[in-house]
């Protein structure tokens, strides 16, 4: 059993590194303005993995001896997990416009994510019985975004190709925390577990593995910015794009819908970089909206609209 959890770690934490440097790639494109959120939870993820390969050095090269730094640092990459997944599910509900009041959200969780930081010490060194209570506020979290991230559904039926996968690996999640909220409260012990570290940490790495698949699947299926994306001049209203901007106005539009950045705006354009922000001032001004992810949401919802006859 030892064999298989140590092979296990190192497969997820491989694993965990590849995608996090191509979605960190991927996300350079800007195509998809949500592919970048999903980075949060999976660099603390990915670092938790590490640290389980070198408890599992460490408790086996000198067994016996306690880690209590180690077990500190596994409570705090969870309290970094929650809050990664809380923000992850906030940000992509602003992305598609399906809610309001999202950055407040986000303070309030960040602002419980920094009191269990605080605590965590505390709490493991000099009350160590109380963690689990810390370990259920963990879970309560993780909860909340997983709900949220599933229930965006709900509120929007077009998604970001990156929110859809968001909301794959929010029902994975919901589907496993129930068994891994029961470990953890009611202190499961398995043979090849170390009875010191919570539950929840040590059985992390299969839920890594699984979180993972809907990430490679979104890779395979996005390898790389589209060949020829869509116009955004083309999905909105024709005529009001006509109407309201200029010839130059509508090349910047696309190129801004398609994710490139001001500095590649002037490459293509031939313009320079201050003509292209008083451009994309004016697009904004015209189409009443204030900044980028708005045009995209604004572009879906004018692409779910059904085509006029005549």
């Amino acid at each position: 059993m030892d064999v298989i959890f140590f092979l296990l770690l190192i497969a997820s934490f491989v694993l965990g590194i590849v995608i996090v440097l191509l979605l960190y790639q991927r996300g350079k494109d800007g195509f998809d303005p949500g592919i970048r959120p999903l980075l949060a939870p999976l660099i603390p993820l990915t670092l938790i993995t590490g640290l389980e390969i070198l408890s599992y050095y460490l408790t086996s090269r000198f067994p016996g001896n306690p880690l209590p730094l180690l077990a500190l640092f596994f409570e705090w990459g969870m309290i970094a997990v929650a809050f990664s997944w809380n923000y992850l599910a906030c940000r992509h509900y602003n992305l598609n416009g399906a809610g309001s009041k999202e950055r407040r959200k986000i303070l309030i969780t960040a602002a419980l994510s920094g009191f269990l930081f605080i605590t965590a010490p505390a709490l493991l060194f000099f009350v160590p019985r109380m963690i689990r209570f810390l370990n259920a506020m963990v879970i309560l979290m993780l909860y909340h975004a997983g709900i949220k991230g599933v229930l965006i559904l709900r509120k929007k039926k077009r998604l970001l190709p990156s929110s859809r996968t968001a909301v794959t690996i929010a029902a994975l999640s919901l589907a496993g925390y129930p068994l891994i909220a029961a470990g953890d409260v009611l202190g499961w012990r398995l043979p090849f577990l170390d009875g010191g570290i919570s539950f929840w940490v040590q059985a992390h790495p299969l839920y890594v593995f699984l979180v993972n698949i809907p990430l490679m699947v979104f890779l395979i299926r996005h390898p790389s910015r589209p060949a020829f994306p869509k116009k955004a001049s083309e999905l909105w209203d024709r005529e009001e794009i006509l109407a309201l901007l200029s010839i130059r106005e509508r090349q910047v539009f696309d190129l801004l819908y398609q994710g490139y950045r001001y500095e590649d705006m002037a490459r293509l354009l031939y313009l320079s970089l201050a003509t292209i922000k008083t451009h994309v001032h004016h697009i904004y001004r015209k189409l009443g909206i204030s900044r980028r992810e708005e045009l995209y949401q604004r572009v879906q919802d004018k692409s779910e609209d059904p085509p006029r006859k005549g």
